[in-house]
């Protein structure tokens, strides 16, 4: 059920907001005298207005964040097409990067749903995870501990506190299943061990 409700989540967090910017994207006006007009009741001006200062996470930032292991999937999808920059399509100039991450993040980060989801359930003896998955996903949760330990431990910057903070409780969260992953591999294996020791009932 994990895959099933982030996309839920996504579609009703992000979902209205960048229908409406894809449905009206900015127009550049120039005066006669050389000066660029922007319409600033434009919701996609508005939250290109948004970027880079110190705030709160937007609608966007809160869905990717959430999906932070489909940066992964980002990097393999950048390297032969866009390196160094990130890639985006032409059509999802309006909405921006972070708009274009949350639409697609979501969807990239299924398989680590998926996997923190069968994790879960071996824990909690309702399935099982096999040692690949477990091991993938504990080297996952340590990854994203440390580019969390970093984000907290780095240098003061312009950013608000509280953004800063949101940034790392998804790191705690996906850390968080690779332990529960691991753990549940391991009890699997403590469970097939003890069976196989007892003694058969003749």
């Amino acid at each position: 059920m994990l895959p099933v409700a982030e996309l839920v989540v996504a579609g009703i967090v992000a979902g209205p907001l960048a229908a409406t910017m894809l449905r009206h994207p900015p127009h550049l006006f120039r005066n006669p005298d050389g000066k660029i007009i922007l319409d600033l009741r434009n919701p996609a001006v508005a939250r290109w207005l948004q970027e880079g200062g110190p705030h709160f996470p937007t609608r966007f930032e809160d869905i990717y964040y959430l999906n932070v292991p489909a940066m992964l999937v980002e990097i393999g999808i950048s390297l032969p097409t866009s390196w160094p920059e990130s890639y985006r399509p032409a059509w999802a100039w309006p909405i921006g990067l972070d708009g274009f991450r949350a639409l697609t993040w979501p969807i990239w980060a299924l398989p680590f749903w998926f996997f923190a989801g069968r994790g879960i359930d071996s824990f909690t003896g309702r399935g099982q995870i096999s040692a690949i998955e477990a091991f993938f996903m504990g080297l996952l949760g340590f990854a994203v501990a440390f580019l969390g330990l970093g984000i907290v431990l780095s240098e003061p910057s312009s950013l608000h506190p509280g953004y800063e903070a949101w940034m790392a409780a998804p790191a705690a969260m996906w850390s968080a299943f690779g332990v529960v992953c691991q753990m549940a591999w391991w009890l699997q294996r403590k469970n097939r061990r003890e069976r196989a020791e007892q003694p058969v009932k003749v």
